[in-house]
């Protein structure tokens, strides 16, 4: 008994749910008179309520509708309607979701197609179409026999301008310069700035060289090993770096010479340094490094292309 009344009381949820009353409203409706039959095309709410196709009728008569959504639908129109003011009716499938609009029908319809108007003026020449490719050669003929010589004839016209080849890359626009032949004592265990290069906003190729010597004290041991970092640095990072080794007993008044070269691209003025830093595989008082001929090289490049 219990269960045949719950199944009672769920059939009859299910069917007020299927039923539940969805109002119909008409907003406005306008005619597509460039279609064969002409179409009414509504917007709203309400129409088709849960997919289910509405009810339309035209002054009594019923209309096929052929798109359809809950906020607009699109129906054929009679092809005998006369132009006049028709009462249209929209019913969903609630049974009691319906509504009434009045369509005017033929008011303000297209018009016919006016006059040609005037020939336009005559577009500009195109541009020469590209010469065609060669034909193939022919076969030798047999060779025949001498002839006499004739007169020199007429030079023959030049031959076209081959077409022009791709423009080749910028040179440099810009060099920036920096130079010392006195550069800082390097002392140990001390990272130091020893030259730097104010640049402005652009794509460059920078190189330095810095010229230094190792005069190590009388007392340090001559297997000592002393060791030079030397980096090109930017706010974008390091450029590149190259590090010297010396022992001690082989570094005293021996010039060396450091090279370094990166590219750097900058959004706006920026500085390029050289930086150097001095160290000894142990306690060395009193040693240093000279530096000398310290110099920084900018060019300026249109483009930069990274290696892969």
């Amino acid at each position: 008994m219990n269960k045949t009344l719950l199944a009672v009381c769920i059939w009859l949820a299910l069917v007020s749910a299927s039923y539940a009353q969805e109002p119909v409203t008409i907003k406005s409706a306008s005619i597509n008179y460039l279609t064969n039959p002409n179409q009414i095309i509504v917007d709203g709410t309400g129409f088709c309520h849960r997919n289910a196709v509405p009810r339309v009728t035209l002054a009594g008569t019923a209309l096929t509708v052929t798109s359809c959504s809950d906020t607009a639908f699109t129906a054929k129109l009679p092809g005998s309607l006369a132009v006049g003011t028709y009462h249209l009716i929209v019913r969903n499938n609630t049974m009691l979701g319906t509504a009434g609009f009045d369509v005017a029908y033929g008011v303000g319809s297209v018009g016919p197609m006016g006059p040609q108007g005037p020939q336009g003026p005559q577009g500009p020449m195109g541009l020469t179409g590209p010469q065609g490719p060669m034909g193939n050669a022919g076969a030798t003929g047999a060779q025949g026999p001498a002839g006499p010589a004739g007169a020199a004839g007429p030079a023959g016209p030049s031959g076209p301008t081959g077409p022009t080849g791709p423009q080749g890359p910028s040179g440099a626009s810009s060099a920036f310069v920096t130079n010392s032949q006195n550069g800082p004592i390097l002392w140990l265990n001390q990272e130091i700035t020893v030259g730097s290069l104010s640049l402005p906003a652009g794509n460059f190729l920078v190189f330095g060289k810095l010229g230094v010597d190792f005069p190590s004290p009388p007392s340090v041991p001559s297997t000592s090993t002393q060791d030079l970092l030397c980096t090109l640095q930017s706010p974008a990072g390091t450029l590149d770096s190259s590090e010297v080794n010396v022992q001690a007993g082989q570094a005293a008044d021996m010039l060396t010479a450091i090279p370094l070269q990166g590219y750097v691209s900058f959004d706006s003025p920026s500085l390029v340094s050289m930086v150097c830093n001095y160290t000894t595989s142990n306690n060395c008082p009193g040693c240093f490094v000279r530096s000398s001929s310290v110099g920084i090289t900018a060019i300026q490049v249109d483009n930069l292309t990274p290696p892969q």
